[in-house]
């Protein structure tokens, strides 16, 4: 009589990822000096180029308004001398961070660049109040018709000279789209009051024409430097997981409680393709951020910095995860596979043949066994669709003796206590229709050696 017995063995998910969970935060936490290293001498390399082009951009525009009056010169460069000494002071802060990264000093550079964009706020703010007083102080000296003519004449070429330096200067286009066409339309308004002798009308609209154009230097540079710093820290979070990837390429396995194995796992292998995928990901994502401005916009390195890279890690971590379940579990299945065995062989039974389904490790491990009667046994443990940490375990029972459903069921039972004994936890006994036919026939190669279910061996598997 033929029969086919069937039973679910797991394990305790909940137990082995808080384990997991403890192990990666630690493995982290050991990764995160080097990291910390590559990624404040990252934003030095980065801060320092851009510290250059700002610095060449403010002596260009010095240059550029040598012939305005000495007191406008004088506002305007120190702008630009404040704007140099920002990027030097953080570059300085970086700097300085590095070499305390040995002694476990972390920086927040993204707290660094909030503190310099409210400096250029302020910077904005106190520059518009002098512009300002300077406009009221001037139109108080005002005496004669020539002068006011005048007056108008000097206020419309600064305003000019100003939004000339930044149409060529600046991509103002993306960062303030429309910006300088409303400072062209003040400049011309202006020019139309001057020729229609309205110099009065024509002053107050030169005068605002410098001053949005002045502020509007200034937004520019705060936009490319915000741009930058988001590129930066866009590039710095890329190459953090990519140093946690490298790491990750093979790692100890895990045994049941947590514990590591003197044995390391090919995450490659394991993970089925997530490893590659992750690297590509990452790959790619670098050489996304790597473009400029106008094809990684503000808005969508905000986005990668705040969702995206924290995705990205949290699948690499649950890639490492289940590639040491899906190790584990493979090394069950062989475990579970011997223990069946052993209970076959109190009564009778001897192996003949065991293997994985199609050599692959993450397929079903099937055993043969027969005894002096020419009745077989087959032994299925199959991974189940229900997740990483389960398998089925069939019985395909071909006796060529008689035997009742009584005997067939004590010898179920009889598998099952010793599973139960190794601490596997099993469902209930399942009978189904009786098999005609063996399964498939599986190649022959040795099952492995008995093994302690609690320290699993998994050399076949690196």
């Amino acid at each position: 009589m033929s029969g086919h017995k069937k039973t679910v063995v797991h394990i305790s998910e909940e137990e082995y990822e808080r384990l997991h969970q403890a192990e990666m935060q630690q493995r982290f936490q050991r990764s995160q000096q080097t990291s910390n290293e590559k990624m404040l001498q990252a934003a030095s390399q980065h801060l320092q180029a851009e510290l250059s082009e700002v610095s060449r951009r403010q002596n260009d525009y010095l240059r550029h308004i040598a012939r305005l009056d000495q007191t406008i010169q004088s506002i305007e460069y120190e702008a630009s001398r404040t704007l140099v000494d920002q990027q030097t002071l953080l570059l300085e802060e970086i700097n300085s961070a590095a070499q305390q990264v040995a002694e476990s000093n972390e920086i927040q550079i993204q707290q660094v660049h909030q503190q310099l964009f409210q400096e250029m706020d302020n910077l904005r703010a106190g520059m518009d109040d002098q512009l300002a007083s300077l406009q009221s102080e001037w139109a108080q000296q005002l005496q004669s018709r020539r002068q006011v003519f005048e007056y108008a004449t000097y206020w419309l070429d600064s305003a000019e000279t100003l939004a000339s330096f930044i149409a060529v200067n600046y991509d103002h286009n993306h960062f303030s789209p429309g910006a300088l066409q409303n400072i062209d339309q003040l400049i011309q308004q202006s020019v139309q009051n001057l020729q229609n002798s309205a110099p009065e009308a024509a002053i107050s609209l030169a005068q605002q024409a410098y001053r949005e154009s002045s502020q509007l230097r200034l937004s520019l540079e705060q936009a490319q430097t915000e741009w930058h710093a988001l590129q930066s820290q866009a590039l710095q979070g890329i190459s953090r997981l990519q140093t946690l990837l490298d790491g990750c390429q093979t790692l100890p396995a895990l045994d049941l409680n947590g514990a590591e194995l003197p044995v390391l796992l090919n995450i490659e292998f394991w993970s089925q393709g997530e490893y590659r995928r992750l690297f590509n990901d990452l790959r790619d994502l670098e050489a996304r951020v790597q473009m400029d401005w106008r094809q990684q916009p503000m808005e969508s390195l905000n986005e990668l910095c705040k969702h995206t890279l924290p995705e990205l890690q949290q699948r690499l971590d649950r890639m490492i995860y289940h590639a040491r379940l899906a190790a584990l579990n493979s090394q069950l299945r062989i475990n579970i596979a011997d223990i069946v065995i052993q209970a076959l062989e109190t009564q009778g039974f001897s192996l003949q043949t065991s293997a994985y389904q199609k050599d692959d490790f993450h397929q079903l491990f099937q055993a043969q066994l027969s005894n002096y009667e020419g009745s077989q046994v087959i032994v299925e443990v199959v991974p189940t669709g229900n997740g990483q940490r389960e398998n089925e375990l069939h019985i395909h029972s071909l006796d060529a003796a008689q035997h009742t459903p009584h005997e067939l069921r004590r010898r179920a039972l009889e598998i099952n206590r010793s599973l139960n004994e190794m601490g596997l936890q099993t469902g209930e006994l399942e009978t189904l229709p009786p098999t005609t036919s063996p399964p498939p026939s599986i190649h022959s190669i040795p099952i492995p050696a008995r093994r302690s279910l609690r320290r699993p061996s998994l050399r076949p598997h690196e």
